[in-house]
């Protein structure tokens, strides 16, 4: 990064004289701003990284998976395509500069020096794998280096005037494709892009997978244009396959970057949590309260949870999908207006069950999975631009149903009151959204054959620890 950073005040600063004469002074420089053609000079620079370093990692990953020559066979043609679609390296971008990090401050450098070397004839010896493995090793450090980048330049910080940006973003990507081709993980045609990038650069225009779809006799590339950022998210996916993935899946965050190249493995529902003992203790209470039998004889925590979570009523309360009413699955990823947050519904008791764990409450008990599964209520998370769990809600339809929704209840984690303007914001949300539509089980919800559950009172977590366990201890 430093390297890079170095790199850009470089640019920057050869601008700077070639406005302002070879010694520019203080003030000339705090009055100077850069004109068009320096912030198209970045965007550029930004999509050439983006392809050099898509082509370095697609190269890597060919190599390990195939050993080193039968693997620069088959990602020739990614090397060959960034070669031909980046035009010349700058000098000053290879030089080393004392201090920091040999490494170029472009990958375009590499890809470059590896189009060459398998194009003028040298055998492929040992010396050949010796100069090729070294640039391949660095491509996941420019991967992370070059997303960063995108981030800052298209969302976070953007310093190009959104009319240069529109501009660039109308550029075609013919010559990559014609080499790279797509990715299986990611079709054009259900491409929808980056709605908080994507918008602002195409403006009016529709995504690619409309666009596509609008003419079916053309190829993805004759329409595909740079604003689609799908690009972006093939360089996120080869970064995924370089960690063993088949691709990046989308963050349930709103923020870059987006996708995630090395989620976690996802956590098994309902286990309990370890890393706090109000959580360890309301994870076993809930396998209690589903129906699950405290085995005999056991004398270890891992053996009373693993008795527990045997059980054949654990394994009931985690199958099926919730009766999740029309207007509210529409609305499932939409971000909240004003509240920074991302609104993710919940489709099955597994969900509930991640939840649960997470937030320390009761959300996967019995009354609350018997309401989502008939459409009676529909629980909800809000994420923030990280991708954490902020609130879990439950959303009542309003009788009649055609006046909407309202909120039933909202907590945060233990269930803590949540942030009063995320709240006034999120209720104020709701009551934009349409009632449930004919059809939907929370329209004319049927009356139920025998009296309803009783729902559990939802005490705080650490005040239930205390009144239970204060006496003993």
């Amino acid at each position: 990064r430093k390297r890079r950073s170095h790199d850009d005040d470089e640019l920057i600063l050869g601008w700077l004289r070639t406005y302002e004469g070879a010694q520019p002074s203080l003030v000339d420089a705090a009055r100077w701003i850069p004109p068009d053609a320096y912030w198209s000079h970045v965007l550029a620079r930004l999509l050439q990284d983006a392809l050099a370093t898509t082509a370095l990692l697609r190269t890597a990953v060919a190599v390990a998976d195939h050993g080193l020559e039968d693997g620069l066979a088959r990602s020739a043609a990614f090397i060959r395509a960034a070669d031909a679609d980046t035009g010349r390296v700058a000098p000053r971008s290879t030089r080393p500069v004392p201090g920091l990090t040999g490494l170029p401050a472009h990958p375009i450098a590499y890809v470059c020096d590896i189009h060459r070397r398998l194009n003028n004839g040298t055998p492929h010896d040992a010396k050949f794998a010796a100069y090729i493995r070294p640039r391949l090793a660095c491509a996941r450090d420019f991967a992370q280096v070059v997303i960063r980048s995108i981030a800052a330049e298209l969302y976070a910080y953007p310093g190009a005037p959104l009319y240069v940006r529109q501009s660039w973003a109308r550029s075609d990507l013919r010559n990559w494709r014609a080499g790279a081709g797509y990715g299986r993980a990611r079709p054009p045609a259900e491409w929808d892009g980056i709605p908080p990038w994507t918008i602002p650069l195409l403006g009016h225009e529709d995504p690619l997978s409309r666009r596509l779809a609008a003419s079916p006799d053309a190829a993805a590339a004759e329409v595909e244009v740079v604003g689609d950022l799908l690009w972006y998210a093939d360089l996120v996916d080869a970064l995924a396959e370089l960690y063993g993935n088949d691709a990046a899946p989308a963050t349930p965050g709103i923020g870059a970057p987006w996708f995630d190249h090395d989620p976690p493995p996802p956590d098994e529902p309902l286990t309990p949590r370890l890393d706090s003992v109000t959580l360890a203790v309301s994870g076993v209470a809930q396998l209690v309260a589903l129906g699950g039998t405290p085995p005999k004889g056991v004398r270890t925590w891992r053996g009373l949870t693993e008795g527990l979570l045997a059980g054949t009523a654990i394994a009931e309360a985690l199958i099926g999908e919730f009766s999740v009413p029309a207007p509210l699955a529409a609305l499932d990823g939409v971000d909240v207006p004003g509240a920074a947050v991302r609104f993710r519904v919940a489709r099955d008791a597994r969900t509930l069950a991640g939840w649960s764990e997470y937030m320390g409450n009761c959300i996967a008990g019995p009354y609350y999975l018997e309401e989502a599964r008939t459409g009676r209520s529909c629980f909800a998370g809000l994420y923030d631009e990280d991708g954490t769990l902020l609130v879990n809600v439950e959303l009542i339809p309003r009788r009649p149903a055609a006046r909407g929704w309202r909120v039933g209840e909202i907590a945060a984690r233990f269930n803590d009151t949540p942030d009063p303007a995320l709240e006034q914001r999120f209720r104020a949300w709701v009551d934009t959204i349409p009632g449930p539509v004919a059809g939907d089980a929370a329209a004319d919800p049927a009356p139920p054959d025998d009296a309803p559950p009783v729902r559990p009172a939802r005490k705080r977590s650490a005040s239930r620890l205390i009144e239970e366990a204060g006496p003993a201890l």
